[in-house]
């Protein structure tokens, strides 16, 4: 749970960081996405001792099939550059 807890804010911090550099015009309403994510995975690593794979599992689907599939998707056309395909 630390590796995992670890790996969300490295992970968000970066994403942000990038949207920030493009301008992408929605990063408060993702960051506040992100800082819910970041919630949750402090209150699975505050209560792993009695999290259920369900749970894990849950979480896991939220986030990288939900969140990276649905609202990562929307940054995308902002991170591509100019004559670029």
């Amino acid at each position: 749970m630390k590796r995992l807890s670890q790996y969300t804010n490295d992970h968000f911090n970066h994403e942000e960081q990038v949207m920030q550099q493009h301008g992408y015009p929605r990063f408060d309403a993702h960051k506040a996405l992100h800082d819910g994510l970041r919630r949750r995975t402090a209150d699975l690593r505050t209560h792993a001792d009695v999290i259920t794979e369900a749970d894990l599992l849950q979480f896991v689907n939220e986030w990288w099939l939900e969140h990276i599939q649905g609202d990562d998707k929307k940054y995308g056309p902002y991170l591509k550059v100019p004559g670029h395909s």
